[in-house]
């Protein structure tokens, strides 16, 4: 009978983590994918293509400027880019990622701070 119930914890426990592990790996994903080209693989702003375009962007993994910036904010300039929110042009606007998927990214981002 023990056996079951730590079994059956464990699958509960399995469950309950995994979609959120799918999701941040998802964003993680996406990030590399889409944003690290500018903002850097670790966040700092160092990114290929930005350094060739001599753009600007945030320095994500600076935790002391990351906490002035609220979630919101960085809900709003995923889904807006640059453009939208009074930033760089060259950020584009990500419309069609969907509420979940945006939340995700400004969770991914966020851990970028250290």
């Amino acid at each position: 009978m023990k056996g079951w119930a730590l079994f059956l914890g464990a699958l509960f426990v399995y469950f309950l983590l995994s979609p959120t592990q799918n999701v941040r790996a998802d964003a993680k994903e996406t990030y590399a994918k889409e944003c690290a080209k500018c903002h850097g693989d670790q966040g700092k702003a160092d990114g290929a293509t930005l350094v060739k375009v001599k753009g600007k962007a945030m320095d994500w993994s600076n935790k002391a400027a990351m906490s002035k910036v609220s979630d919101a904010d960085l809900t709003k300039i995923i889904a807006e880019g640059g453009a939208g929110t009074g930033k760089s042009k060259l950020m584009p606007a990500y419309k069609k990622m969907d509420e979940k998927a945006v939340k995700e990214m400004v969770s991914y981002v966020r851990s970028l701070g250290k």
